[in-house]
């Protein structure tokens, strides 16, 4: 990571290809219990650019995963 500064927060996330959308749920869910609101601000700006590069691949399956994922910070974690 060139760009990164020893004060910027490290952001351990679950991985979109290898978690399931119940295990993405439970990391938003626990995020928003702790208040960390930057971290979920950062996952769904995340799935935004995932969503555009599956779609690029006209991956629809993983784009209907990344909406459900987008849906649920939409309506229960902000």
């Amino acid at each position: 990571m060139s760009n990164y500064k020893k004060s910027d927060p490290i952001i351990h996330y679950p991985e979109l290809e290898l978690c399931s959308i119940e295990m993405i749920e439970q990391w938003l869910t626990d995020k928003k219990s702790e208040d960390d609101t930057f971290a979920i601000l950062w996952y769904k700006n995340y799935l935004d650019r995932m969503f555009n590069h599956y779609r690029d691949m006209n991956d629809i399956d993983t784009c209907h995963k990344i909406d459900i994922c987008i849906s649920f910070i939409r309506c229960y974690c902000l």
